[in-house]
């Protein structure tokens, strides 16, 4: 195939083939074992987060508890259904991840279903076992069943529907080969799903959910007008500190930079979705934006309800505003998009033209600045080890383990966003991708490690290690990921080619002698010489 690339695509009127089968979807290995790797990567991430919120807020106590009253360790206490259920729901993408991860390495079912089982029982009782050793646990047997419960229930569920699973998989790549800008608005509905959700603490109580339907405040400043009394609370409770003035003044920073933050994720959805239409379905430009508008909205609508039944969130309308908010933003930054860019190939084209990357790059570095130095209440500097924590994630220890996944996902969300900014600007000086981390982490790093000598000198902030760490897994997964994103669309990028051999080894005698005298370019490279008359072959 004339000047293609061995693992890309080639189209020639007609179906698309495959030349390379190896797996290789980059020139850099380390793009190739995240992709070959990827499931058991977030198999083994979600395991350690699960054990780590097992255990917060990490009130140890080297004394098991009423040895007497424990069976192998554990007590058989009474039955607490929202217990047991999110034991459940907790094992049920344990049980189905691990599930997937065997049958993919080529066993069968049932060998899968036992190592499966016997893994998430043994996980479940050690986790258990230790939880005896923290003061504000309790070691039971009811939910190491439940655990097991969930994991047998996600196995299953994986088992029953992997045919489905394997063929919407498929169907997605297909989709993202004829269409990217389209998966990519379907990828980015899913992302603000699982962000705007997080931490994902339901609350499996109908009669507390409609008590507090009942007496709920609708308006979207809802959760503004009682966030004075929120912060008093948690100042009595001892989670913030006491100086309730600056508390006050910080959370309410925290909020608008939320809000924000939702507006800006709308209209990254509402554009995403203008750009699939007009580009990748060549419909009108009114037409794509309405469908923007009922995509924003109802995704927005979809958050807020679903926040109901989140004992984080609760009901708060301002969600629907954003949403409401994003969709022109994002209608608009589309329409300059296509107005300049003209037509674009795929996601990747978008950066090719104007400033983009500039305006987002600055517009991250803000947020996440602002978001680590409000309220801004600098003073004098503090030069005592009392205000530093050099334990990592010691801030989190006497923390509900609901705020702590949302305080870690959060700074992990931030930190990813920036990595992958400053990944977009090394890819216009076309270094290896181990330089590019190598700059884009130290960038990071540099950055975090400021902003941390700048809380020596805010009376609300303490200068944490925890920060540190999670600035560089965060930047380096946001990195990684988008250099993922980009390779993977060229790997799926269907090329064309006018080469004369190629399209009659695919189509044979009903190869159009004329395609090939045609004045239009190869975008695999071919040259004009390469064209040859009908009859003629090489």
């Amino acid at each position: 195939m004339s000047g293609s690339k061995p693992h890309q695509s080639v189209r020639c009127d007609g179906p698309t083939v495959r030349g390379d089968m190896s797996g290789a979807i980059s020139s850099e290995p380390l793009i190739n074992a995240i992709h070959k790797w990827g499931t058991g990567l977030l198999f083994a991430v979600y395991v350690v987060g699960m054990i780590y919120m097992c255990f917060v807020p990490f009130d140890f106590q080297w004394t098991a508890r009423d040895p007497d009253a424990a069976l192998f360790g554990l007590q058989i206490h009474t039955f607490n259904t929202p217990d047991i259920l999110a034991n459940i729901g907790a094992y049920v993408p344990l049980g189905g991840f691990a599930f997937l991860l065997f049958r993919r390495s080529g066993k069968g079912r049932v060998k899968s279903g036992l190592i499966v089982l016997m893994g998430a029982g043994l996980l479940s009782y050690t986790v258990e076992y230790s939880q005896q050793f923290v003061v504000s646990r309790v070691s039971s047997w009811v939910d190491t069943t439940s655990n097991l419960l969930g994991a047998m229930l996600g196995m299953v569920l994986v088992g029953v529907w992997e045919g489905t699973l394997r063929r919407a998989y498929h169907a997605l790549r297909r989709s993202v080969q004829a269409s990217p800008w389209s998966a990519l608005a379907k990828m980015a509905v899913c992302a603000v799903l699982l962000v705007q959700l997080r931490p994902y603490d339901v609350v499996v109580d109908p009669i507390h959910t409609a008590y507090a339907l009942r007496h709920a405040d609708l308006g979207p400043l809802a959760v503004w007008r009682g966030m004075d009394a929120e912060v008093a609370r948690e100042v009595d409770a001892g989670r913030r500190s006491d100086m309730l003035d600056l508390e006050r003044q910080r959370v309410g920073w925290e909020y608008c930079l939320d809000r924000l933050a939702d507006v800006a994720a709308y209209a990254v959805v509402a554009a995403i979705v203008s750009i699939a239409i007009i580009v990748g379905s060549g419909g009108g430009r009114w037409r794509a934006y309405r469908r923007a508008g009922f995509a924003c909205v109802s995704l927005a609508c979809m958050v807020t309800i679903v926040r109901i039944f989140l004992m984080s969130h609760g009901l708060d309308t301002a969600q629907f505003f954003c949403g409401v908010l994003g969709w022109p933003l994002g209608c608009l930054a589309a329409h300059l998009t296509c107005r300049n860019r003209g037509e674009a190939d795929g996601p990747g084209a978008v950066w090719a033209c104007g400033r983009w990357p500039i305006a987002v790059g600055i517009c991250v570095v803000m947020v996440v600045l602002a978001y680590e130095l409000v309220p801004f209440d600098f003073g004098a500097l503090r030069l005592s080890s009392s205000y530093v924590i050099w334990l990592p994630f010691e801030g989190h220890f006497h923390s509900k383990p609901n705020d702590a996944v949302y305080d870690i996902s959060g700074k992990l969300l931030r930190y990813a966003f920036l990595g992958a900014c400053l990944m977009l600007f090394m890819r216009r000086a076309r270094w290896r991708l181990k330089r590019q981390l190598r700059w884009m982490l130290g960038t990071v790093m540099s950055v975090a490690v400021l902003v941390q000598i700048c809380h020596l000198s805010s009376p609300t902030r303490y200068t944490d290690i925890t920060t540190l760490i999670l600035a560089g897994i965060g930047a380096t997964i946001g990195a990684v990921g988008f250099r993922w994103l980009i390779d993977y669309h060229a790997y799926l990028s269907i090329r064309a080619t006018d080469d004369l051999l190629t399209a009659r080894l695919i189509h044979g005698d009903s190869y159009d002698k004329n395609q090939a005298m045609g004045p239009r370019l190869s975008r695999t490279g071919a040259s004009p010489t390469d064209r040859v008359e009908s009859g003629s072959p090489r």
